[in-house]
């Protein structure tokens, strides 16, 4: 608003106008764009963007976006009282290829292991590597990595050959850590293999029949590892295989199960209500649920009653994310990549502190990440990061312009809660020279503090997943 002051006398008059200071401060934006459609979105305020808009001077993180096309995203400086024009180009995105194998016996099945949807001749995906499994009963299974390119067909021939008449025991399955199998690729990267993270049913083995009796009855049972739809009795080579077993108005079930040659494989799955994770959010809330849980002073809190704050909202073929029925709603569509979202939630990483956040774990893969970030740099390519998995393991690395430090591999603790339909909160905390990390009120690790090179907080979600944040506090640690 302009201020005028008058001054009267008998020899003269003045006009005095005096600008408010912040608005001598400001500058103005304008962000030219290639396709001229794109959409700008201003990452670290909350306003929209908008041509022409007045900014106070100071760094702005910048995103321009468009279907078909890679994101841009970076840093630009606003100057003060003047006009500020950034040009941003964005390259199209490589075109997809189809992929078609061919295998002798005709009939022999193909699987793509480190992607969640089936293989089906002439399937269109993004270039880069996949990894195919071909297999039949009574044939030696092939298990080989392609690399596809966009814009062509991409056609390739296996012949089987026939196994060994006399049968071979099951292969026992690895109860070592997974390694790359719970890993994502930093967001805007190459697709990474999870094929590690599954078990090969074996080649040269005979088969098991596999049943699953589901509580309540009736319910619906997919192995999601395999094209063929699940049946009572089923013959199955022998390995892993991943179950998902469902039922309207109960919470949707996912774990891995074994099938032993030469027997019959009978498994019995009880499916919660969708009220009992209602009453396991307001018991987690509830003073009482707090007691073992460590103490903190809050100076920040979150519960996403609405965006008042601006966390990042957008819908889109990769991700689907939103503030909305009082969550962080993180819906990533991608089965290779990871999607991490952040906020000024500042704490000081000189002192002690402490962040805790509630996930509830929604749909998706298990063997894959999601948790905290925090030391969230301005354009989110350093940050520290605790991560929990759906099948029970958790894991801290530091990442820093792509350099990645792997501090505590992943490793399985019980105070996880698993599966899908788990809610789980998950405690940081440094304490000196210690940085803690807490899950469900129970303290699994430690390790010797390391200041990261930021100070904001966020969420990362990896692969396949659907998870929504319940709540985040910061503060210090009591």
């Amino acid at each position: 608003m302009r201020t005028i002051f008058f001054c009267f006398s008998l020899y003269a008059c003045s006009l005095f106008v005096v600008l408010p200071a912040i608005a001598q401060q400001n500058g103005t934006i304008v962000i030219e764009t290639t396709p001229s459609d794109a959409l700008v979105r201003i990452m670290n305020i909350s306003p929209p963007y908008e041509e022409g808009m007045a900014l106070e001077p100071g760094v702005y993180d910048i995103e321009v976006s468009k279907e078909g096309y890679v994101t841009e995203r970076k840093d630009v400086t606003v100057a003060a009282g003047t006009e500020n024009r950034f040009t941003f180009t964005l390259a199209e995105a490589p075109p997809e290829g189809t992929l078609i194998v061919e295998t002798e016996p005709a009939d022999a099945q193909v699987r793509i292991m480190n992607i969640r949807p089936a293989y089906e001749e002439g399937i269109s995906l993004q270039e880069g590597e996949y990894r195919l499994n071909i297999s039949k009963p009574g044939y030696k299974t092939i298990s080989e990595t392609v690399t596809l390119k966009g814009g062509e067909e991409n056609r390739f021939s296996y012949t089987l050959e026939s196994a060994a008449p006399e049968p071979v025991t099951a292969p026992e399955v690895s109860t070592e850590t997974p390694d790359e199998s719970t890993r994502e690729t930093p967001a805007e990267s190459s697709p990474e293999s999870s094929a590690e993270a599954e078990q090969e049913p074996g080649a040269n083995a005979t088969v098991g029949t596999l049943t699953v009796n589901t509580d309540p009855e009736g319910a619906t049972v997919r192995i999601l590892n395999i094209k063929p739809p699940y049946v009572d009795g089923m013959e199955l080579e022998p390995g892993m295989y991943a179950l998902e077993i469902s039922h309207p108005g109960y919470v949707t079930q996912a774990q891995d199960y074994t099938v032993e040659a030469g027997t019959e494989n009978t498994v019995t799955v009880t499916l919660a209500p969708e009220s009992h994770v209602d009453e396991q959010l307001a018991l987690i809330s509830s003073e009482s649920a707090q007691e073992d849980a460590p103490a903190m002073d809050v100076m920040y809190e979150e519960t996403f009653a609405n965006n008042e704050n601006g966390w990042y909202e957008t819908e889109s073929s990769k991700v689907d994310i939103a503030v909305q029925d009082g969550h962080y709603h993180i819906a990533h569509k991608d089965d290779a990549q990871g999607w991490i979202a952040w906020n000024k939630a500042e704490f000081d990483p000189e002192s002690d502190f402490a962040i805790e956040a509630i996930f509830h774990k929604i749909d998706g893969v298990l063997d894959y990440g999601y948790g905290l970030i925090w030391g969230v740099t301005n354009q989110g390519t350093a940050y520290h990061s605790f991560r929990i998995s759906g099948n029970g393991l958790y894991s801290y690395r530091q990442e820093n312009e792509g350099q990645i430090t792997t501090v505590i591999d992943w490793t399985p603790n019980g105070s996880i809660a698993p599966g899908l339909g788990a809610v789980n909160t998950i405690h940081i905390r440094r304490q000196g020279d210690t940085l803690e990390f807490w899950v469900n009120g129970r303290l699994v690790d430690s390790t010797p503090y390391v200041k990261p090179a930021g100070t904001m907080v966020g969420f990362k979600v990896d692969n396949h997943q659907t998870v929504d944040v319940v709540s985040l506090k910061v503060g210090a640690p009591q």
